[in-house]
């Protein structure tokens, strides 16, 4: 599934709980082109949209970090 430059879609990472784990997954994921517009590492919420990039890239990007997606929603 692929999402759009201007798609924004709400990730809930487990394991994203501290400051560190945000810069970790924020750096993966604005190297591949991914605008991200809020992290709450409190509840492992991310809202990001970027560059047409499939959910699975962001997926393997994130578990590559060693975190894992819990669900994803795509939001218009």
């Amino acid at each position: 599934m692929m999402f759009g430059k201007d798609q924004i879609v709400k990730l809930v990472i487990e394991g994203l709980n501290c400051e560190e784990c945000v810069k970790t997954v924020s750096n993966l994921l604005q190297k591949a082109g991914v605008e991200i517009l809020d992290i709450n590492p409190e509840t492992g919420d991310v809202k990001i949209k970027g560059t047409p990039i499939s959910i699975d890239m962001v997926k393997k990007l994130i578990e590559s970090a060693g975190y894992k997606i819990k669900e994803f929603n795509q939001q218009d």
